[in-house]
């Protein structure tokens, strides 16, 4: 199958070597509307449309031809084609044979025009128009990355590419038809050209993988948008909230400073009244102390009490011991210890008495700082009692004596 180029038309021939797989292929390619393949650069862009690696960067995957006699034509395709069959079977391309100037110039004006490119140089049969060819379309790959691996096919498009330079209009040769009188270089570009189908079959599937994803894409673009214009819907709300959340709180914030300058004229009195009862307290823990000391020596003095009743209540114990002892030897002094037991119990009695208005005046230290000269005045009183006490305990010891003497001297006399 052959393929021959022009500026706005593509045609259609059979090869004479085509099989029957090839024309399959052929009438696949003729209903097959979108997959389309730009035609070569003209002599004045052929710079400004090749790529770094010096290859044509309209050369999609999906773009490219079937077979590497795509630009073969009887005009300047011709030694396009001369060219890449050059590379391919490793022969040398025959020298081109320049056109007259009229012939360039009608040809370069006409741009290829479907007179001189409606056949190849192995059309057999006539051309079936088809539409013109898509200017727009881009490679979804990298430039220089739209052929297959390093080694096979890849010589075979870049390579020519690469070699082709703008060259005059020549006449058409027969070298490409020498070249498939070859079996040798005829098995060579039959491997070249499955080579250049399962590049396209690649390129197809990911084509179609790249429309998935872009299908895919959209489908989140939609739902972002939809999510976009609720959130503006959202961040308007939340506007007019915080508009009128500002306006609560202006009207909050007015209401708190009277509320604080009310507060502040009341701390100012109640710092007043503090100043007022604290001088009050400082009195009153001045006082408080004057009293403790007080109360502490009345304590103090209250112990000292205690302490001197007790020791006259072990005398007493002890007076009364001797008194109990000496009664059954002695009846004449049993009346008068009967006498002195009624003083000591009158005694006790007022010790009790004592005991009681001293337990008073501790649990009474108000009361008893009152009544503190009269409890002094008894004391002395009382002192003087026990004084009295003593003597007489005094002077019934020593009548105890004389009896004791007089009943020894009895013993002495009745003896």
């Amino acid at each position: 199958m052959s393929y021959s180029y022009g500026r706005g038309r593509r045609t259609y021939s059979r090869s004479p070597f085509a099989t029957d797989d090839d024309n399959q292929d052929q009438a696949s390619q003729r209903g097959r509307s979108s997959t389309r393949i730009p035609a070569p650069p003209s002599p004045a862009s052929s710079s400004s449309h090749t790529s770094p690696t010096g290859g044509n960067r309209y050369l999609a995957p999906t773009d490219r031809p079937t077979s590497p006699l795509t630009y073969g034509s009887r005009t300047r395709a011709g030694a396009y084609q001369s060219s890449a069959m050059s590379s391919i079977l490793g022969g040398s391309a025959p020298t081109p044979v320049v056109a007259p100037a009229a012939e360039r110039s009608r040809s370069r004006s006409r741009g290829f025009a479907a007179a001189e490119s409606s056949e190849s140089p192995f059309a057999t049969s006539t051309t079936e128009p088809v539409p013109p060819i898509r200017t727009d379309m881009r490679s979804p790959v990298p430039r220089g990355e739209n052929l297959r691996s390093p080694g096979g096919a890849r010589s075979a498009v870049p390579g020519y590419m690469r070699s082709v330079s703008p060259a005059p209009s020549v006449a058409a040769s027969d070298m490409t038809v020498s070249a498939f009188r070859d079996p040798e270089a005829f098995r060579k570009f039959k491997t070249k050209l499955a080579d250049l189908k399962e590049d396209l079959g690649n390129a197809k599937s990911e084509l179609d993988k790249r429309t998935r994803e872009r299908d895919e894409l959209l489908g989140k673009v939609a739902s972002l948008e939809q999510e976009s214009t609720a959130a503006h819907r959202d961040l308007s709300q939340a506007h007019t909230q915080i508009r009128d959340l500002e306006e609560e709180l202006a009207t909050q914030k007015a209401e708190m400073q009277a509320e604080i300058s009310a507060l502040r004229n009341e701390l100012g009195q109640t710092q007043n009244d503090l100043g007022a009862k604290t001088a009050a307290h400082d009195d009153l823990a001045y006082e408080l102390r004057t009293l403790r000391v007080d109360h502490a020596n009345l304590v103090k003095a209250s112990d000292e009490d205690r302490e001197e009743l007790r020791v006259l209540q072990e005398q007493l114990e002890i007076a009364q011991r001797a008194l109990q002892e000496k009664a059954q030897e002695f009846d004449a002094l049993r009346k008068e210890k009967d006498r002195r037991s009624l003083e000591f119990q009158q005694a006790d009695k007022k010790r009790i008495d004592l005991e009681e208005s001293f337990k008073e005046l501790s649990g009474h230290s108000k009361a008893i700082e009152s009544s503190h000269e009269q409890a002094q005045d008894e004391l002395t009183y009382l002192a003087s009692q026990l004084q009295e006490e003593r003597e007489a305990r005094l002077a019934a010891e020593a009548a105890a004596q004389d009896a004791l003497q007089r009943l020894a001297e009895l013993e002495e006399m009745m003896s």
